[in-house]
């Protein structure tokens, strides 16, 4: 069950909605974060940050005729992605905000995520993993 409810500045949910008897999930998504219920009410998911290392391999660069765009990079939401840059070593990016011209995420420097930011026009090509 969905509704309109307002909400404050930081992302999070001023008032949670309200969800029916037999759900346990609420799809409404706001700074890509999702909601779910338990005893104590409704508590954040912590669907921004990744849940583990990316994959152990360096995937093999294909060949991009396309420009990189909002919507071809935000098929990646939440996926670990490999970027490859047109100036640099590609690395491992974690995307959790695509705006206009900018991805945001975290980028993985050989054992920890870091928050990161970088812009579209600034990668050659880029490809995700579950």
């Amino acid at each position: 069950m969905k509704d309109n409810k307002k909400y404050s500045n930081y992302g999070e949910l001023s008032n949670p909605p309200v969800m029916g008897e037999n759900e346990d999930w609420d799809d409404n998504h706001y700074n890509n974060q999702a909601y779910y219920k338990n005893n104590w009410g409704y508590q954040q998911q912590y669907a921004n940050y990744p849940m583990g290392p990316p994959p152990r391999f360096i995937p093999e660069q294909g060949v991009n005729l396309y420009a990189i765009t909002p919507s071809s990079i935000s098929n990646c939401l939440h996926r670990h992605t490999y970027i490859w840059p047109i100036f640099g070593k590609g690395y491992w990016m974690f995307p959790t905000k695509v705006y206009r011209d900018t991805v945001t995420g975290y980028k993985w420097n050989g054992y920890k995520w870091l928050y990161f930011g970088t812009t579209l026009n600034s990668i050659q090509s880029f490809d995700c993993y579950r």
